[in-house]
């Protein structure tokens, strides 16, 4: 069905009907302006809440590739696969297990080519990528009596959205830290310690992350930072990963799936 101004139906990016009501253009300090509530928003974002970039260190493969490459891994669910441009395509899971085992694969190598994932926003743009990324943080020296699944969440709460622990601290079967991954906005100073209150008295917890990904708050993309830029802001750059290591998205890699709620 294609989109009519006078029946106000359309097909919306999902091949649904349309999820919002026509809203005419009104003026508003000399311009026109489409303004869309909170529940317009809602109804419009619902759909796109395990959305993923898929970015290529270089232009990306044929969709069918990719198509081909994750139907090797296993997943429980569909997948969808969309083009955006020569260098990034839409994921789509329809399973929330799939997006958070997508979620914690920073570098993908399908044989030589690379390729880096993060999460789509409504504010995603091909020239400005989102600065949350996975990070695997760790609590040193944790009291072994915190060694629980939600105790370890909560701590960890503050540092941006809890994905999952590892199996290790799930099972207790590493008590000299637990590890917990979480989706940390990169573009702000990270935190390196964290408190909590126990009966005895507030705590202080160091906190370790296993990687600090460089991103460039100047031009919003990942690979370097600001003072290492040198480039007009909105420039695209190539930026190379190739030479990173691959993450392994095998889930007996020590990794337990402990959903948190609605990511």
């Amino acid at each position: 069905m294609e989109s009519s101004a006078t029946g106000h139906s359309a097909t919306g990016p999902t091949g649904g009907s349309s999820r919002v009501t026509y809203r005419p253009a009104i003026d508003v300090d000399g311009r026109k302006v489409v303004i869309f509530s909170t529940t317009d928003m809602e109804a419009l974002t619902t759909p796109c809440g395990l959305d993923l970039i898929r970015k290529f260190a270089r232009r990306r493969l044929p969709i069918e590739a990719i198509k081909k490459d994750l139907a090797s891994k296993g997943f429980r669910g569909l997948i969808e696969v969309k083009a955006i441009d020569d260098r990034h395509v839409l994921i789509r899971p329809n399973d929330e297990s799939d997006f958070l085992r997508l979620r914690s694969m920073d570098c993908w190598f399908v044989g030589r080519v690379s390729m880096v994932i993060f999460r789509s926003s409504v504010d995603f743009s091909p020239m400005r990528e989102d600065p949350r990324v996975p990070i695997w943080i760790a609590f040193p020296g944790l009291p072994h009596c915190m060694f629980d699944t939600n105790a370890v969440l909560s701590i960890a709460s503050g540092l941006g959205t809890l994905l999952y622990t590892d199996r290790a601290t799930a099972s207790f079967s590493r008590p000299g830290v637990a590890r917990v991954l979480v989706e940390v906005d990169v573009s702000k100073p990270l935190q390196h310690e964290v408190f909590f209150q126990l009966s005895d008295g507030v705590r202080s917890q160091p906190v370790v992350y296993e990687r600090t990904p460089l991103y460039c708050v100047a031009c919003g993309l990942h690979g370097h930072v600001e003072s290492d830029c040198g480039r007009p802001q909105g420039a695209k750059p190539a930026v190379d990963v190739e030479d990173r290591p691959p993450v392994s998205d095998d889930p007996s890699s020590g990794v337990t799936l402990e959903e948190v709620g609605p990511v």
